[in-house]
């Protein structure tokens, strides 16, 4: 997935989650009150209260901490700050042909007929905006051990790219 977003640089970045940051700054907070709550709300430190305040804080820090570290960030379509998603989809080996000519020529229609695999001789990995408005997909064939590229990467966007968004997200459902 990597190669195509770097291809599509210009297009995508990598921003932090907010949201994430957000629950994590919360987690912290919320544990900080708890240890705080339990040290100097006059509370008797061989009470259960005392316990399980002191249990419950330390517990919302530590994910605080893990969260605000681990906190990956997504992939966002830049002109519409919309987030991506990727998907990977396996066909039978017969239809790599049928594949690499529908994403050739921009006929979209002609991938409904197709249906995902599982596990099987082709893979498509497709990065789809939520908004609809881009997408960007590689076909890779298997060769003993590995999936290698058998096509270039394809850069699609607005029009065409909502039905292709709607394509993949069909053929993923059903797989």
């Amino acid at each position: 997935m990597e190669s195509i977003l770097a291809s599509s640089l210009d297009v995508v970045a990598k921003q932090k989650n907010v949201k994430n940051s957000l629950y994590a700054g919360i987690g912290i907070a919320l544990g900080l009150v708890c240890i705080l709550g339990a040290s100097f709300g006059g509370v008797d430190n061989k009470a259960a209260l005392y316990l399980a305040l002191m249990t419950f804080g330390i517990i919302f820090v530590l994910v605080g901490v893990v969260m605000l570290f681990f906190n990956r960030g997504q992939w966002i379509y830049v002109p519409t700050k919309s987030e991506i998603k990727s998907y990977e989809i396996f066909f039978k080996s017969d239809s790599l042909h049928n594949l690499m000519q529908a994403l050739e020529t921009g006929n979209i229609m002609s991938l409904y007929p197709m249906k995902g695999e599982s596990g099987q001789g082709v893979r498509l990995n497709a990065l789809l905006s939520k908004d609809g408005k881009f997408a960007a997909c590689q076909v890779y064939k298997y060769v003993p051990y590995n999936y290698e590229p058998a096509s270039e990467i394809y850069t699609i966007k607005d029009p065409v790219a909502s039905e292709f968004c709607e394509c993949v997200k069909k053929i993923n459902k059903d797989q």
